[in-house]
């Protein structure tokens, strides 16, 4: 659903970064970092995201989403 809705709408920055998550947390970090890349992130909500999969007792998605996102 997330790329049907980026595709219809790929200037959406909201369809761009919960695509890029949905990467990152399936473990595809490069697609997910190369999404990452045209969404403007200054505002901290990468990092809300991580912690929020480390909140729920997913580590290991936590640590992909952090990757994607240190590869900016």
């Amino acid at each position: 659903h997330l790329e049907s809705a980026y595709a219809a709408a790929p200037q959406s920055r909201a369809s761009r970064q919960m695509l890029a998550e949905s990467y990152a947390i399936a473990g595809d970090v490069k697609r997910a970092a190369e999404l990452l890349r045209t969404v403007d992130t200054s505002a901290g909500q990468i990092d809300v995201r991580v912690f929020w999969y480390e909140h729920i007792g997913e580590p290991q998605r936590a640590e992909w989403l952090r990757q994607a996102a240190h590869s900016l």
